[in-house]
């Protein structure tokens, strides 16, 4: 396996004040190259146009089924002008690979009427992670794309390679093609993955989805073809080729979560957990901060509840993580400043009810994350559409010794998980207490039931 990715590299310039210098990349490569790993040089200004600017500010809500035909301009992107004399290449003519003229100018999808820079920055993207595959490629290998940030790059490879065999996946919802006719460049969206042999969702309702999308956009047709092994599968019919769309549930590792959670400092940190919220049972949530993971909703639920259930004030604690979204702008700022109100009006109300914690990506690796769920009774998710999200799984491998006598004999009303039915994972986990994140009421009663659960029932959930 060798992987082909951007891993936070400056652009040009031998400063390295925002990272790499350029003429220190070699010593990067050859530290990297052991594992199989090739780095792939963009420009900084030209990767946050692409990510922060197209991905995150286009794509992204639309991939969530969120349209906002008339929003105002995000301001936590990149704002400033580019300069003539850095990170050229996301103007230049070569990437211009699709037309932008007929483009209404205006802050459709919050991109600030900058369509055509957006477009420009995202091929020029693609065409750099193009550029390295194929310096790399030999003839038999397989290319597996991942992320909805690569959407056009099967084009770009096959018009250079055509007998490359090509896989994309994307871990991000797909919507209703209602949704997503009203992006600008949907044709040349799905042009683009179509080019591979290979689409791949976690849901076959995303995948559902991109097939209506193909045939009312596109006009193409879809059914069960032949395969080179003598069955069927789900497939495509385009320009004579069958493009196989599949549907396969991301899971985890338990040898490696096994491994994290029997190490001595992440047994360390659950102790100090639960020492710190001694006799209080512990509803654990890890979320992104940003208004489509419904953070704010689940806080709503908890005040609902112990409005309703009073005796329970005092004897839990909701610990909330909030991961820092810088690249969803101003959705990340006022998502933030709603929720630290929020949870200022609970705690003044019933005092430590809510530990809110704010952190970086990076200061929630996997080993502080799963002391946290190790240490956690319940774990909540009550996102409001959501792709990939692990954490109830992890929660789960961390919690199947409650399923043993001795996890049975240990007081606690552990292994329970709260799912919001919009998150991918409710599909796979079948035993998890099931919610409709805009019914405050439902949720305030999976509050009451994770607690009061007998003990057969939740043993029965947990095994599920």
């Amino acid at each position: 396996v060798k992987w082909r990715g951007w891993h936070g590299n400056v652009g040009g310039g031998k400063s390295d004040e925002s990272g790499v210098p350029v003429d220190e990349r070699h010593k990067v490569e050859a530290v990297l190259r052991p594992f199989n790993c090739v780095p792939v040089w963009v420009p900084t200004t030209l990767f946050g146009e692409m990510y922060n600017g197209f991905c995150k500010g286009v794509l992204w809500p639309i991939l969530h089924n969120v349209a906002s035909v008339y929003s105002t301009p995000q301001t936590g992107g990149n704002t400033e002008k580019p300069d003539p004399d850095k990170d050229i290449e996301p103007y230049d003519s070569q990437y211009a690979e699709y037309s932008m003229d007929d483009v209404a100018q205006g802050p459709i999808h919050g991109d600030g009427g900058r369509e055509g820079e957006l477009w420009a920055a995202f091929t020029a993207v693609n065409r750099h992670f193009t550029d390295v595959i194929i310096q790399c490629f030999n003839e038999g290998d397989l290319i597996w794309i991942h992320g909805f940030h690569l959407m056009i790059l099967p084009s770009f490879l096959t018009r250079r390679i055509s007998m490359a065999k090509i896989g994309i996946f994307l871990h991000t919802p797909f919507p209703s093609s209602e949704i997503f006719r009203t992006l600008w460049c949907r044709e040349d969206l799905l042009r683009g993955m179509l080019n591979a042999d290979q689409v791949g969702f976690h849901l076959f309702e995303y995948a559902r989805h991109f097939l209506t999308c193909c045939r009312r956009l596109l006009g193409l047709n879809y059914g069960m073809f032949p395969d080179s092994s003598g069955g069927h599968n789900l497939a495509i019919d385009t320009n004579g080729r069958h493009v196989s769309v599949t549907s396969i549930h991301a899971g985890v590792e338990p040898p490696v979560l096994h491994q994290v959670l029997s190490h001595k400092s992440t047994c360390d940190r659950v102790a100090s957990i639960r020492n710190q919220f001694r006799g209080k049972v512990i509803f654990a949530a890890i979320d992104r901060m940003e208004s489509l993971k419904g953070i704010p909703l689940k806080l709503i639920a908890l005040e609902r509840f112990l409005q309703r259930c009073p005796e329970w004030a005092g004897k839990i604690v909701v610990v909330q993580v909030g991961i820092s979204a810088f690249e969803r702008g101003d959705d990340y700022t006022k998502t933030r400043n709603e929720i630290i109100s929020m949870v200022t009006n609970i705690n003044n109300r019933w005092p430590g009810t809510v530990q809110f914690q704010e952190c970086a990506e990076s200061e929630m690796r996997l080993q502080q994350r799963m002391a946290l769920l190790r240490a956690a009774d319940v774990v909540m998710v009550t996102t409001i559409r959501d792709g990939l999200n692990l954490i109830p799984l992890e929660f789960t491998i961390a919690h199947l010794d409650a399923l043993t006598e001795q996890g049975r004999n240990d007081g606690r009303k552990r292994g329970l998980c709260i799912l919001s039915e919009f998150s991918s994972c409710t599909r796979v986990m079948r035993g998890a207490l099931h919610v409709n994140p805009w019914k405050i009421s439902e949720i305030a009663t999976a509050f009451y039931q994770a607690l009061t659960m007998s003990e057969d029932e939740r043993m029965r959930r947990i095994s599920i």
